[in-house]
């Protein structure tokens, strides 16, 4: 569907930018003449070079010596994340909660009839054959792009496997490190075959471009079943393949019961997520007495500053995003409401902006520094608003 030109105006206009900036690279951003200033992500530097000009249309450009990179937050996030245009756009455009079909006042338009939305794609691509050997870290792997029609070898920083319950591989997420001290991901599938520039390949790895309405799996999904067998009652979720895994690592499945699981995407994908696998798990788990306690653990990133004054907090947006996704799930598949119980951490305050559980483990923690903390430092959510109780 092509996207009209005015609605990719809008959403420029009214994503703060400096927020996805700051949630995305961790770059802490203060007030300027212009309109926000602070370390560019792109590449490393001690003196601040990265102006975000607040005008009608939000955009950004580094002074810094040699670097030059500039554009708004649709091709920040096409650039930082890796992104196609389109989930770009539909990132921004959730960011701001901006309905797709919202257009600008200022611009006549005819009356068109409302119509009901489509439906949820449900995750129903295949799982990767058993024969296929999967990308590695360190380890060139080559990745087509099926709508720009090229192909590039990079080496991953980090892999992160998708399985289903039965462990096997849906889709996998590459990240790269590039040459400024950036990062980006593609998330990628196999495909038997040749690309038009290697047609004699067995196969290859491909980009997915998901459709703004397709479901997407939870990450750790594999662990479900281990998770069943042991009627564990405690799920953790994090933000980001990389804090998952590192959580996974400081709290074994087996030993301590916790099923560890993140969205595939970030906070502006939590509304596409498949909930059928973990549903059907809590159904099962519904029988017992106990209620199965799911903890929200954001990462420490700072309150973000607005031009007008205002601020917002990403802690609080990630609790409530994944609150209300949670119960709305619950609801889809029938579960009582009093079987689950939701709980939010409060991380350390004295960290960097977007310290994680990654960063936790880097220090040293072990277990127990987990456990602790999660005892002194997080609170029962209710339903009515978001206020928390003790």
């Amino acid at each position: 569907m092509k996207i009209d030109q005015a609605l990719i105006d809008e959403v420029i206009s009214k994503v703060p930018l400096h927020e996805v900036i700051s949630r995305e690279a961790g770059t802490v951003f203060k007030p300027s003449q212009e309109g926000y200033k602070g370390l560019c992500p792109f590449h490393q530097e001690k003196t601040p070079s990265f102006v975000i000009y607040n005008s009608s249309r939000p955009n950004y450009i580094c002074f810094g010596a040699g670097c030059g990179e500039k554009g708004n937050v649709i091709t920040f996030l096409m650039k930082w994340k890796g992104m196609g245009f389109r989930e770009a756009f539909d990132y921004a455009r959730e960011f701001a909660s901006i309905p797709l079909d919202e257009y600008s006042p200022t611009i006549e338009r005819p009356a068109v009839a409302t119509v009901q939305s489509e439906k949820p794609i449900p995750w129903d691509l295949p799982a990767i054959t058993p024969d296929v050997e999967l990308p590695a870290v360190g380890k060139p792997v080559l990745v087509h792009n099926p709508r720009k029609g090229t192909a590039h070898i990079n080496t991953p920083s980090h892999v992160h496997i998708y399985r289903n319950t039965d462990g096997e591989p849906l889709l996998i997420v590459l990240r790269f490190a590039t040459e400024k001290g950036g990062k980006y991901f593609h998330q990628v599938s196999w495909k038997k075959g040749g690309i038009p520039s290697d047609p004699k390949l067995q196969g290859h790895w491909y980009q997915i471009a998901f459709e703004p309405n397709r479901q997407r799996p939870l990450y750790g999904m594999e662990d479900i079943p281990c998770w069943q067998q042991m009627a564990a009652r405690y799920i953790l979720i994090v933000e980001g393949e990389k804090t998952r895994d590192a959580a996974a690592r400081m709290l074994p499945l087996d030993r301590l019961g916790v099923l560890i699981l993140c969205n595939l995407g970030s906070s502006g994908a939590i509304n596409k997520i498949d909930w059928s696998w973990l549903m059907e798990a809590l159904q099962k788990s519904s029988s017992s007495f106990s209620p199965v306690n799911i903890i929200l653990w954001p990462d420490a990133d700072a309150i973000l500053e607005r031009f007008d004054g205002s601020s917002m907090d990403p802690q609080d947006k990630f609790v409530s995003q994944w609150q209300s996704e949670i119960r709305k799930a619950m609801v889809k598949y029938g579960l009582n409401q009093d079987t689950i119980n939701i709980r939010r951490v409060y991380p350390e305050t004295d960290r960097k902006s977007g310290w994680d559980l990654a960063d936790s483990l880097e220090m040293g923690w072990n277990e127990t520094d987990f456990i602790n903390w999660y005892l002194n430092n997080s609170s029962l959510i209710s339903d009515d608003g978001f206020d928390e109780v003790n």
